[in-house]
């Protein structure tokens, strides 16, 4: 691709993307859900207000969990504000916070990794923000759940961010559980990243080797990606981080945003672990009623559920 095509490809991009975000700066921030944007760079500015948001919907009944959603690949932050918070607010009694990352989407066939790693020190902020704000706010989250959703190419954000994570930096306990949801990330490697994760009671990996937006992406990347399966593109088992609980639903016929009800085909033990989960409560698999299988990985135990 020479100079030229190259100027003249930025700047569609450029056009693609301020076109279907009106309003909405190159970086990064936190959404509340009615729309309302704050950028990271401002939250010791803004953060008041961001709080006072959080505090009106625990303090007025309509939440007793907390979600901080970190979205995937998109036209965001209007998909997620149209097709997810709503549904992730209603279905499980919470308040979300989304971090939004600029530009998530390069049209049809674009893949903005760069863009993803780009925002990663940015969530490490954004994280710190939380755990300031919850721990001066003990007494609103005494009877409040806290779970963090990591959906897709957000996996690629928060794995950027966990490479150079130092242990301790974030609070034991920060989130009751974190899910990492059809992560389109590699699978090859994750290990050694996820291991670092010590900030969540309960830490869940989802796989589907049916996820036909994951199979894409592995195709364009080649790599295997987290969510689909634990192995490489010849087949080769790759190692599992041993604080993870690896949950398999490949046989349930489900494909990508299954973390909400509508993605779930009617599959009870989904509804009935996303139920719990979501709510920032663990689930014990060992006892759960809707395991077909507990499969030996490298390293870990896959827990393979039903597919009815």
């Amino acid at each position: 691709m020479n100079v030229i095509i190259r100027f003249i490809y930025s700047l569609a991009l450029l056009s693609l993307g301020f076109s279907a975000y009106a309003g909405t700066s190159v970086g990064t921030s936190l959404i509340t859900d009615d729309g309302t944007q704050y950028q990271v760079a401002n939250l010791s500015q803004e953060g008041s207000d961001i709080a006072q948001t959080l505090k009106d919907d625990i303090e007025s009944g309509k939440a007793d969990n907390f979600i901080f959603y970190v979205h995937g690949r998109g036209k965001e932050p209007n998909k997620s504000l149209r097709d997810v918070i709503p549904d992730l607010e209603k279905e499980y009694t919470a308040t979300v916070l989304m971090f939004h990352w600029f530009p998530s989407y390069k049209g049809p066939l674009g893949y903005p990794k760069e863009e993803a790693e780009a925002a990663a020190p940015d969530l490490g902020k954004a994280l710190k923000y939380f755990q300031a704000y919850k721990d001066s706010h003990k007494d609103e989250f005494k009877n409040v759940k806290t779970t963090m959703l990591v959906h897709s190419m957000g996996n690629i954000v928060f794995g950027k961010f966990m490479e150079s994570y130092v242990a301790g930096t974030l609070n034991k306990g920060l989130f009751d559980t974190i899910i990492l949801n059809s992560a389109d990330a590699d699978a090859k490697g994750h290990d050694k990243w996820v291991s670092k994760i010590d900030f969540a009671n309960n830490l869940y990996i989802t796989l589907n080797e049916g996820d036909n937006v994951l199979g894409g992406s592995a195709k364009s990347q080649g790599e295997k990606r987290l969510g689909q399966k634990t192995s490489t593109m010849t087949g080769k088992q790759i190692p599992l981080a041993g604080n993870a609980k690896y949950v398999d639903f490949s046989e349930t016929g489900v494909n990508h945003r299954y973390f909400l009800k509508s993605g779930q085909e009617d599959n009870r033990w989904l509804k009935q672990f996303y139920e719990s989960v979501m709510n920032g409560n663990p689930v014990d698999l060992n006892l759960f009623t809707g395991i077909k299988s507990i499969e030996a990985g490298n390293g870990n135990k896959i827990y393979v559920f039903k597919g009815e």
